[in-house]
C-alpha cells in the first residue's frame, strides 16, 4: 500500500477495527471510543486517506453536489453562478456542477434528463428560465 492508494479496508486492517468502526470515526459517528477515534484519524492522515465521495454515491445512490444551471442567451453572454450559491456549496460542503441549457430549449425536460443520470441534490437556475 502506497500513500494516497489507501482505502478504509486498509485503515481497518492497520487499526485492528472493522471498516464500520473506520467509517464512523472517519465520518464523526458517536460510538467510537475517543482514544481509538484518535488513532484511526491519525493513521488515515499518515497514510494520506482520501475520501471516495465516488464509491460513496454509487453506495447511497445519491451525489453530493448542486447543480448550477446556465442559459446561454441569443447575445452570447453566459450567465454567472451567483455568489452566494459558491458560498453556500462552500459552508455545506457540496460540489458544485454546472450544465448548460441553452433559450430556446425545453428546460423542464432537459433538467429531468440530468437529473435521472446525474441525482444532484439541487437545481440552481440563476437568471430567467424562458
Amino acid at each position: 500500500m502506497t500513500r494516497g492508494t489507501i482505502t478504509i479496508h486498509d485503515i481497518a486492517d492497520l487499526c485492528h477495527v472493522s471498516t464500520a468502526t473506520v467509517s464512523r470515526a472517519l465520518n464523526g459517528k458517536p460510538g467510537v471510543n475517543p482514544g481509538l477515534k484518535d488513532s484511526i484519524v491519525q493513521c488515515a492522515e499518515e497514510y494520506g486517506y482520501t475520501f471516495n465521495s465516488s464509491a460513496r454515491n454509487l453506495r447511497t445512490k445519491r451525489t453530493n453536489y448542486i447543480c448550477i444551471v446556465t442559459r446561454p442567451n441569443p447575445t452570447n453572454i453566459v450567465m454567472l453562478p451567483p455568489l452566494d450559491a459558491r458560498r453556500i456549496t462552500a459552508e455545506t460542503g457540496l460540489d458544485v456542477r454546472t450544465v448548460e441549457v441553452p433559450f430556446g430549449n425545453d428546460l423542464a425536460a432537459a433538467l429531468h434528463r440530468y437529473e435521472t443520470v446525474h441525482r444532484p441534490q439541487l437545481f440552481i437556475v440563476p437568471g430567467p428560465c424562458g
